[in-house]
Order: structure tokens, then C-alpha cells, then sequence
């Protein structure tokens, strides 16, 4: 889901997430085409359940988002997603989005 920003990095290197990325760890996880995931789907009823949104939060911690899984859960939108997302990349200046 992340990149580093330098191919030969270290874990501890900083790591890129885009909204792009997101999305197509949500289809990933969901089998959902990326059409289909539109700002405001809401991705429970797309198919998301309970295991995919843990699958989802440790791929996002991986990446250095110390996203929680009551984070996703509150509004299960791509948009929602993003926000709390960028929230949290912002208020972690050692990450980048």
C-alpha cells in the first residue's frame, strides 16, 4: 500500500500513501472494482467486513500510520478514510501523504 520515498531504505524511512493507494487497497481487500468505490460508498456494504478493515489497518500501520480500527470503522468511506487518514499524516511530520 506505501512506498518508500528511497528505493534502498530502511523500515524506519519515510513512506508515501495516496488516496490512489487507499483505494486500491480497499478493492484489494473488498474484490471490488475501483469504479466502485466512489468518495461516499459506503464500503461495509460494498462487502468490507471486520477482517478486511483489520487486514487495512495493519497495512496502514506497516506503512507508519498509527490508524486504529474504531478510525475506520466511524465512517466507512473512502472519504471519510482519507480525512482521518491525512489527519493523522499531518499530525505526524516524520510521515508523508
Amino acid at each position: 500500500m506505501c512506498r518508500t520515498q528511497d528505493p534502498g531504505a530502511t523500515l524506519g524511512s519515510v513512506t508515501t500513501l495516496s488516496r490512489d493507494d487507499l483505494t486500491d487497497a480497499i478493492a484489494r481487500v473488498t474484490e471490488a472494482s475501483r469504479t466502485d468505490i466512489q468518495d461516499s460508498t459506503d464500503l461495509l456494504a460494498l462487502g468490507l467486513d471486520s477482517l478486511g478493515v483489520m487486514r487495512l489497518v495493519n497495512e496502514l500501520r506497516v506503512c507508519g500510520v498509527p490508524v486504529t480500527y474504531q478510525d475506520l470503522t466511524d465512517d466507512p468511506t473512502l472519504d471519510g478514510w482519507w480525512t482521518r487518514i491525512s489527519t493523522l499524516l499531518r499530525a505526524n511530520p516524520h510521515l508523508a501523504a
